[in-house]
């Protein structure tokens, strides 16, 4: 039997040789393991994330070409007394659409933010507010104030909503319906210039107030007269000139 004795040196140097070639194997596979993960991260940082927003928006009152339909609101002080306790806005929706619109005021949601943003949820129907506030209200004033079932192709419809008396609804800065008939959400901003009054005597006249006034009151009061206000006096240059006189 042949014994072969290799010096201690030699012995050395073959086992730090191993411990490299160990080490520099396991090293690379903990960076392949590591890479995936990495580049997923390096993307997502370098891929900013863009939300898509889940409301179809546009302005009260203007065409949304996409569903063909348009929704306004007004909101008329005047109203407030019409049910005690409750403030109304007034909804005119427009169906130019070839089908009809359903209405459901269990399922149809609407959403006022007022002129500090802060959402407030409607009431759709006279009898979600109880049924003594129910008892109270005459027939003729009930189906006025009905939730309306359906927009007929063509036509355009009123539909009023309610809210506690201390909501304030003027000035508010949009609304919201969430449709069960679409399955959708709309956003409608309130733009600015619809609430300006140049003139406390007279007051804006849109759609939505011709048709409140003609479902309320049955006809469309007339537009206040404006005073005329008298001319500024002519400028005289006379009046400026003046000498003081020093003893």
């Amino acid at each position: 039997m042949i014994k072969c004795f290799f010096p201690m040196r030699i012995k050395k140097v073959i086992l730090k040789i191993f411990l490299i070639s160990f080490f520099a194997v396991l090293s690379s596979s903990l960076a392949m393991a590591r890479a995936p993960s990495n580049s997923r991260t390096d993307s997502s940082s370098r891929t900013p994330s863009t939300k898509k927003s889940k409301y179809i928006e546009s302005e009260t009152g203007l065409n949304i070409p996409s569903m063909g339909i348009a929704i306004d609101a007004i909101y008329q002080p005047e109203l407030d007394n019409l049910i005690p306790g409750y403030k109304i806005l007034n909804i005119v929706l427009t169906n130019k659409s070839s089908q009809n619109i359903q209405l459901n005021p269990n399922k149809d949601r609407w959403i006022v933010r007022d002129n500090v943003d802060k959402k407030h949820i409607a009431i759709n129907h006279l009898r979600f507010l109880g049924e003594k506030v129910w008892e109270e209200i005459s027939a003729d004033l009930r189906n006025k104030l009905e939730y309306p079932q359906i927009v007929r192709s063509g036509n355009n419809t009123k539909i009023d909503v309610f809210f506690p008396a201390t909501t304030n609804l003027a000035n508010f800065r949009s609304f919201e319906w969430k449709s069960f008939f679409f399955k959708k959400e709309f956003l409608l901003t309130n733009p600015l210039e619809k609430d300006l009054k140049l003139d406390d005597l007279t007051r804006p006249t849109t759609q939505s107030i011709t048709l409140s006034n003609v479902k309320y009151d049955g006809k469309t009061p007339e537009e206040p007269k404006v005073k005329k206000e008298s001319p500024p006096p002519a400028f005289d240059p006379k009046l400026d000139d003046f000498s003081i006189t020093v003893d």
